[in-house]
């Protein structure tokens, strides 16, 4: 869920570059093919995301009295990327360090959680379809459970999959695959 907000954002950047009149072509009809820069070897990535997510829960205590209530979730992180290694064959990339400048959590009805992994260098290196991490400190199961949800979960798209498959004119809009956010 949270990795889909940083799509959203890229396009809303996007649109506004094509949508600026005063850089738009006199031609009305000039088509721009969008795509992402592909990642260097070296390259830094800052990447922000603030996720929220509202759900019901349902508690049966043992008197056997069910007890429903709602549940509010805010994820928020900061990470600086360097990457590290690029995979030739489809040029993405397959080894990068990162840090966590921040990152909390707040849920209802609970103290906020607090990441330890916020300041750790932390390397993900891509073995078959999942990415494997190493750090000179000490993680948690539930960091580890944190790294394999952010970074493995295959649930949402991948940026390239927000991006129009065919070249649009400038202020027109495309279809996506609404089943990527869900």
């Amino acid at each position: 869920m949270i990795r889909l907000l940083m799509p959203f954002a890229l396009i809303s950047f996007l649109a506004g570059i094509l949508s600026d009149t005063s850089a738009a072509a006199a031609d009305d009809k000039t088509e721009y093919k969008l795509r992402l820069k592909d990642p260097v070897k070296g390259m830094v990535v800052k990447e922000s995301e603030l996720g929220k997510k509202n759900q019901k829960a349902v508690f049966q205590p043992e008197n056997g009295e069910k007890k429903e209530t709602e549940v509010d979730e805010t994820e928020e992180f900061s990470i600086t990327e360097t990457i590290l290694e690029i995979q030739e064959s489809d040029k993405k990339t397959s080894k990068f360090e990162f840090v966590y400048d921040k990152y909390s959590k707040k849920e209802t009805g609970k103290a906020d959680d607090v990441s330890l992994l916020v300041g750790k260098k932390i390397i993900a290196e891509k073995k078959g379809d999942k990415f494997k991490f190493q750090t000179k400190a000490k993680l948690s199961p539930a960091d580890y459970a944190q790294l394999e949800s952010q970074f493995n979960d295959k649930s949402s798209g991948t940026d390239s999959d927000f991006l129009p498959l065919k070249a649009v004119r400038v202020n027109e809009t495309w279809e996506m695959d609404i089943n990527l956010i869900k």
